[in-house]
């Protein structure tokens, strides 16, 4: 899970293709 993170580190697009907060998909 530590290598996703780092590829995550950036702020992925939603749905909307929206900048989304990673809190978002951390739950």
């Amino acid at each position: 899970m530590a290598s996703a993170t780092s590829v995550f580190d950036f702020k992925p697009l939603n749905k909307k293709g929206e900048p989304a907060p990673l809190s978002a998909y951390a739950g």
